[in-house]
């Protein structure tokens, strides 16, 4: 379940790093996370009110739909006198299942009572265990992109992926196909040489939070796929189809634009583990370079739809 508090500039509010910490101390396991690949969102919204601060919460679902809302608030003139009732507030909500979080939202919030203090906190015998960690799930997301790359192709060339993605916590592994549809080089007045390519990938990635802009994730992979050559023009045209194997390294940002679509941004780099050579031989038996597959940037923009789970 992905947390998001906005709170006013300078007001000294609890931050969502703390929040979700005493949440966890208080439910005992860890189910909050700042993820937009998150099942449900908690929503924290606070602002002034009159002399003091009131905050509204509410529980949405993978599809949008409210599971419960509720307000909280303050006379007292500091934004942290929110942070205990927020804790009983989001520590309720998030044991709501769809239901009964629904009917939540007609009722009256009930007064917020305050969290017990450290000297009761020692005075009661610690539990034997804490209750277990629920196992979370994968998620799945299909993502379409496309962008231009350089060192696979002449030139810059253009590219097309469509990848099926599978989250679990931070961790995210990707497998797609792409294709870089055509590229040229001419080879003097009447000759040229195209290529193109079809791929396949694997990536992992390790995720972490960009705050409101969504998810960042640092991804190592492996590429491969074939790469067709075709001339036009020579003494001796000639087509050629040679496998390619890449190791890529990139860094992307996934922006949400709703609970289950984002858009994602991504740079990075492809390694050749053995660049191939292309070359035409003329009448004389003599070798000319077309192509070299060499050390290559990338840059991509794509759509993400996460499957309903």
């Amino acid at each position: 379940m992905r947390l998001t508090v906005v709170a006013p500039p300078g007001a000294d509010c609890v931050t969502p790093e703390r929040l979700r910490g005493l949440v966890h101390d208080r439910v005992g396991s860890v189910v909050l996370s700042d993820a937009w690949f998150a099942d449900r969102h908690v929503d924290v919204r606070i602002v002034v009110y009159g002399h003091g601060f009131s905050a509204a919460i509410r529980a949405v679902d993978e599809e949008g739909r409210t599971l419960g809302e509720r307000s909280v608030s303050t006379d007292e003139p500091r934004c942290g006198a929110l942070e205990r009732p927020l804790v009983l507030v989001i520590s309720t909500l998030i044991g709501m299942d769809e239901d009964s979080a629904r009917s939540a939202v007609e009722r009256r919030p009930a007064p917020v009572a305050p969290l017990p203090t450290e000297k009761n906190h020692a005075a009661r015998p610690a539990p034997a265990t804490n209750p277990p960690s629920p196992s979370e799930p994968f998620r799945l997301a299909l993502a379409v992109g496309g962008g231009a790359e350089s060192g696979l192709l002449p030139g810059l060339a253009p590219f097309g992926t469509l990848r099926l993605l599978a989250r679990r916590s931070f961790y995210e592994l990707r497998l797609g196909v792409g294709v870089a549809p055509w590229a040229a080089r001419d080879l003097g007045e009447a000759a040229h040489a195209t290529f193109r390519s079809l791929f396949g990938n694997l990536d992992v990635c390790a995720v972490t939070s960009a705050g409101a802009a969504g998810d960042f994730a640092f991804c190592g992979g492996l590429r491969a796929g074939a790469l067709r050559a075709e001339t036009t023009g020579l003494y001796e045209n000639v087509t050629s189809t040679r496998p390619f194997a890449e190791v890529t390294l990139g860094a992307n940002l996934t922006w949400p634009l709703t609970v289950r679509q984002a858009l994602i941004l991504e740079v990075g780099g492809a390694v050749p583990v053995v660049p191939q050579r292309y070359v035409f031989v003329d009448s004389d038996a003599a070798e000319h370079p077309i192509h070299t597959v060499e050390l290559g940037l990338f840059g991509e923009i794509g759509w993400v739809l996460r499957f309903a789970s």
